[in-house]
């Protein structure tokens, strides 16, 4: 599913991927660093890279993905996406990744707080979910300073066989999205490019 409209956050934009992007998400995707913790195959070639991004312009990809743009370098050096888990209780899970040379900069906090406003101001969601593995310290660094609140309910396959827990699950409603200052201060610095639609 693509995007219904363009982000410009401070140094990023977040818009639909394109052919054109295949090197730059092959420079991330194949870096095992990267997809250390993410449910894909790290990339081997840019054919893998070029395939990721036809999946994700197709009518039946399930996400909405974004390529995560360096507004100053035209480069592309991540990845955000929702995948909309229930329509009609309007809930989606979220997902991102990001080059490695940007880590520790504040690029994912940005673009994961355009895609909460893109979840809950432009797909009208009522919440939003994230799951990360509990030694990910970046990505649940990542979801604490979205202001996601862990979820601490155990069950339900969320233990290995040992007992330890494969994922840490967060959330954040359209309330608290509304009502939380650092999302309050973000809403006012996003600004939103409608898309042209052509009729076919």
């Amino acid at each position: 599913m693509q995007p219904q409209c363009e982000l410009h956050l401070p140094r990023l934009r977040l818009r639909a991927l394109v052919a054109a992007d295949a090197p730059d998400v092959f420079a991330y995707a194949s870096d095992l660093c990267v997809t250390k913790f993410v449910d894909w195959q790290c990339h081997r070639s840019i054919q893998d890279s070029l395939a990721f991004i036809e999946r994700t312009q197709s009518a039946y990809w399930q996400g909405i993905t974004f390529a995560v743009e360096l507004t100053e370098q035209r480069r592309v050096i991540g990845t955000v996406e929702l995948r909309v888990t229930s329509r009609v209780d309007a809930v989606a899970e979220m997902g991102y990744v990001l080059a490695r040379p940007f880590w520790g900069q504040g690029y994912n906090v940005e673009a994961g707080a355009g895609l909460l406003y893109y979840a809950f101001r432009i797909e009208h969601l009522r919440r939003v979910e994230a799951r990360c593995a509990p030694d990910n310290r970046r990505s649940f660094r990542t979801l604490e300073k979205l202001a996601m609140r862990r979820e601490f309910t155990l069950g339900s396959g969320r233990e290995d066989a040992t007992g330890r827990l494969r994922f840490l699950y967060y959330s954040l409603t359209s309330t608290e999205w509304m009502r939380h200052p650092l999302h309050r201060g973000w809403r006012n610095q996003i600004r939103v490019s409608l898309l042209q639609r052509t009729e076919g």
